[in-house]
């Protein structure tokens, strides 16, 4: 189901032995994200390669992809507060939003600037980095193969 030289990072992590580690390290939950990927889509590089997710073959311009996230599903609401009851600026549906400063990845709020230049509040849990895990299955010798689980 991988390739023999599966990559993983950007640090010269690649091959099924170190596929074989990584997911028996508890601690990054890996067996979760394929899962997840498939839920978010695929897109084609070509004929003989699909990226996971869609988004990962986007062009995002000059976006700062390291503090971007994508809005994980419809009709997200960007709020004036960190607040459900917030007063509400603008609806995003599965588009992009940059971070405002450092968001912590265990708060429940986080400010964003959207496309449009509003900011607001929006929910963590409705939001995933676009620099997180991303998979590519690349056909290989005429048989499926992933090539690259990425991640952070």
């Amino acid at each position: 189901m991988t390739a023999d030289e599966v990559d993983f990072d950007f640090s010269g992590g690649f091959g099924k032995a170190e596929l074989r580690k990584r997911l028996a390290d508890q601690s990054l939950n890996l067996w979760y994200e394929p899962d997840r990927l498939v839920g978010l889509g695929c897109a084609t590089i070509g004929t003989d390669a699909f990226p996971l997710p869609w988004y990962f073959s986007q062009d995002f311009g000059d976006l700062d992809v390291l503090n971007a996230f994508i809005v994980s599903a419809n009709d997200e609401p960007l709020l004036e507060q960190a607040h459900v009851n917030g007063k509400q600026i603008a609806l995003i549906s599965r588009d992009s939003v940059t971070a405002l400063g450092n968001p912590d990845s265990t708060a429940k709020w986080v400010e964003v600037r959207d496309h449009a230049g509003h900011t607001g509040c929006m929910l963590t849990d409705r939001l995933r980095s676009i620099a997180s895990y991303r998979m590519t299955a690349s056909a290989i010798q005429a048989k499926w193969r992933v090539t690259h689980f990425n991640g952070w």
